[in-house]
């Protein structure tokens, strides 16, 4: 049984403090992996496009009969309401690649939602960024992260999330 602690993001949301990683599982594998955890109390999967099994960790969600509300899951788009984790990968940063790879892994994943989507690597991230605080805008995803950043891409990113918060308190929200 997976522990049932939690970390409290600055969003106010709580993030599963142990989690399901699927990098490097095989496809004929990770369906009935993820399934198995979900069903052994696990409430946070993380996936990644560039791992080549989302499709396969979608199937073992939907297998698992954990309704979708109760899992967390965490995605890079290697560089989200309570709704999902994902990475942005460092070949997609470009504004023209942010929203195709969203979309491609929530299809892949069978969801319509996100509870984290991280940036991973620290790249330069000025598309990306504006790209995802565009669909921050309309709620979708409701959180954003960095993944695996040094300080200088870290202030950098915090450096953001401070403008990206005053914008929403000067539209009052």
């Amino acid at each position: 049984m997976a522990s049932g602690q939690t970390f409290r993001l600055s969003s106010g949301y709580s993030m599963p403090a142990i989690g399901l990683g699927t990098w490097q599982s095989r496809n004929d594998e990770v369906r009935d992996a993820v399934k198995t955890a979900l069903e052994a109390g696990y409430r946070h999967i993380d996936a990644a496009a560039v791992y080549g099994n989302e499709k396969q960790v979608g199937d073992g969600i939907k297998a698992s009969g954990v309704p979708r509300g109760e899992i967390f899951v965490s995605i890079p788009q290697f560089a989200c309401s309570p709704k999902k984790l994902i990475k942005l990968w460092n070949t997609h940063h470009e504004s023209e690649h942010v929203e195709a790879a969203l979309n491609k892994s929530l299809a892949d994943l069978q969801t319509d939602y996100l509870d984290l989507y991280l940036i991973h690597w620290p790249v330069s991230f000025r598309h990306s960024n504006e790209s995802l605080e565009k669909h921050k805008r309309m709620n979708f995803p409701a959180r954003l992260g960095v993944d695996i950043f040094g300080e200088v891409g870290e202030a950098s990113a915090q450096q953001s999330a401070r403008e990206w918060a005053e914008q929403q308190k000067k539209i009052g929200k």
